[in-house]
């Protein structure tokens, strides 16, 4: 990842690059810019047209404009990964709006080039930058979600239309990503005090807090070679749509900050270390051997490639994020994405078992 003072180094370039105007260039500009002002304070919608006009008509007002919404891709959470998005996606807009009124695709306005060159063009273009965007927008989300940047990564993290709803992750305005050593000390603390707050939960009312967890694990079976072999397919297709809720359940929970640290003041990866630390706790194990056992039990038929591609890059990627050397946590808009697969799979065992 880009160092988080990039997009400033941006800044400093075209400043540097403006300078180099001086003195004719400049002064020119700067009675142009006089007179428009003028022009404001007299004709408002005049200068509004004037500055319309001269924005489309100048690649360099394109590009310095462009150039600075783009700086944010390398440094998105300085001002969030949603806002970079739109910053991304309207930059493209820009550049496509550009060349549709561009003389080098469509010719002097006295020597026009034939209609369906000029549309073959403009569509190549567009597709062009469509792509461009949609890939730009595949590493956001794949970099939100702290995973590996594979292609495969990229690519599942690109189909927006199967992704999780709701805001991204927090990721406040103006937040670096260079952590100094007090920041690293308070996410510490952080932490520390998180796990102090529950555990003196638990201390305090064992009645309501003990007992919901030990309900929560109900499905955990003993030691064995094959421990569901007694069990029933209604029981454990009931078991399954059962974790499927409570997975979405704790999920939802602290994506709407009901649970967990404050999402104020909380980095992403802060928020996927607590959230994995109370999934392994109390679903992690059961959610996998019941997965394993309802597979087992449907048979080959009973498999779903769209199932098992999300259990792979939502849950169990975490194997391959830990041997890249990147975080294993899990992230909860992941897990909320993935409960619905694994609550058709125990009603897909259901329905079998009522069918005898």
């Amino acid at each position: 990842m880009v160092p988080s003072w990039f997009p400033y180094l941006v800044y400093v370039l075209i400043a540097g690059t403006c300078s180099l105007l001086i003195p004719d260039e400049l002064f020119e500009g700067a009675l142009a810019v006089a007179s428009w002002l003028s022009t404001l304070l007299h004709h408002p919608t005049r200068a509004v047209a004037i500055l319309w006009e001269g924005f489309w008509g100048s690649w360099t007002a394109v590009i310095v404009l462009t150039t600075t919404l783009f700086s944010f891709f390398f440094s998105p959470t300085l001002v969030g990964y949603m806002t970079t998005k739109v910053f991304v996606v309207l930059a493209m807009f820009i550049i496509f709006g550009r060349c549709c009124v561009a003389e080098e695709i469509h010719g002097a306005s006295d020597r026009r080039r034939e209609l369906a060159t000029r549309i073959s063009s403009v569509t190549i273009i567009a597709l062009l930058l469509s792509s461009l965007t949609f890939l730009k927008a595949g590493v956001l989300e794949n970099s939100r979600r702290g995973l590996a940047p594979t292609l495969k990564n990229i690519w599942h993290a690109s189909l927006w239309w199967k992704s999780p709803s709701g805001a991204p992750l927090p990721g406040p305005f103006g937040h670096s990503t260079t952590e100094s050593t007090a920041a690293n000390n308070h996410k510490l603390a952080s932490a520390k005090e998180h796990k102090t707050h529950i555990t003196t939960s638990l201390k305090k009312d064992k009645i309501s807090e003990v007992r919901p967890s030990i309900e929560e694990k109900e499905p955990r079976l003993g030691i064995g070679v094959d421990p569901y072999q007694n069990v029933t397919h209604e029981q454990v297709a009931q078991w399954t749509i059962e974790e499927s809720d409570k997975i979405a359940a704790l999920a939802n929970d602290y994506i709407t900050g009901k649970r967990g640290p404050p999402l104020t003041n909380t980095k992403p990866d802060s928020l996927r270390f607590f959230f994995t630390t109370d999934y392994d706790k109390l679903y992690g194990s059961d959610v996998k051997d019941l997965r394993a056992e309802v597979l087992r039990r449907l048979g080959p038929p009973g498999k779903d490639p769209d199932e098992e591609d999300h259990w792979i890059m939502d849950i169990a990627i975490r194997d391959q994020s830990r041997a890249s050397g990147m975080d294993p946590f899990l992230s909860p808009y992941d897990v909320r994405d993935y409960a619905p697969y694994l609550r058709n799979l125990g009603l897909r065992l259901k329905a079998k078992a009522d069918s005898r």
